[in-house]
């Protein structure tokens, strides 16, 4: 399976360097970039990503804002944020919302691979239907 995986960063060289790592990253993927909040939206709900990394602070409002929104518009993808703000708010908030990982830049090329294949990992096990039956019988 090809990973849809949706970077929205606004800055040029985030957005050269995500791109290198996923184009030679150790699973397939097809990457996509938005660098603003329409553009986030737009590729959000009609190309349905698999997996988001998304910045917080993007031209036209705040990535977790947005992500609110698409959330209650039914978007299901799964998102890691990917920020250089180091602000307690911003990752309560981003728990609240459900993100799988909340991580500083500049993040190395082995802990964003961990991390996209850990995400990649849960959704190979929900789409199985695994995850239910082994919280099933955990109880």
């Amino acid at each position: 399976m090809k990973w849809k995986i949706l970077i929205v960063e606004d800055e040029p060289l985030e957005q050269e360097a995500l791109c290198l790592f996923l184009k030679n990253a150790p699973f397939p993927n097809e990457t996509r970039v938005a660098g603003n909040s329409v553009a986030f939206t737009t590729a959000a709900l009609d190309w349905n990503p698999d997996i988001v990394l998304l910045d917080i602070r993007i031209p036209g409002g705040d990535g977790l804002s947005i992500l609110q929104e698409l959330k209650n518009k039914g978007f299901t993808g799964k998102v890691l944020i990917l920020t250089a703000y180091d602000i307690f708010e911003y990752a309560q908030r981003a728990l609240e919302l459900g993100v799988q990982a909340f991580l500083l830049k500049p993040v190395s090329r082995e802990k964003l691979y961990e991390t996209l294949e850990r995400t990649i990992a849960q959704i190979t096990q929900e789409e199985s239907g695994e995850g239910h039956r082994k919280q099933f019988l955990q109880f």
